[in-house]
């Protein structure tokens, strides 16, 4: 089970308790990276050899999904110092 859309209901939990004009900046961030993620979960995973992939946009990509996980982890550290600074 990944744990990815529970970090992405955790981050929400968070910003929506957060009352800072940067709110927004970190929420549009996050349903971004969660539209990427989903978008890409979703698509098939290629079975078979990988050299004979002809279009590989049709198929999940891990890279792309640790790239997403990457990006989440900075923007919840992002989020965690500036609602921690007072």
């Amino acid at each position: 089970m990944p744990i990815l859309p529970y970090l992405f209901k955790a981050l929400a939990s968070g910003l929506s308790l957060w009352d800072s004009k940067e709110k927004t900046k970190y929420e549009d961030k996050r349903l971004e990276l969660e539209n990427l993620y989903w978008s890409e979960f979703n698509k098939p995973e290629f079975e078979g050899n990988p050299n004979e992939i002809k279009d590989p946009t049709k198929y999940r990509n891990s890279a792309i999904l640790g790239n997403v996980e990457f990006e989440l982890c900075l923007l919840a550290e992002a989020f965690h110092s500036a609602s921690s600074r007072k």
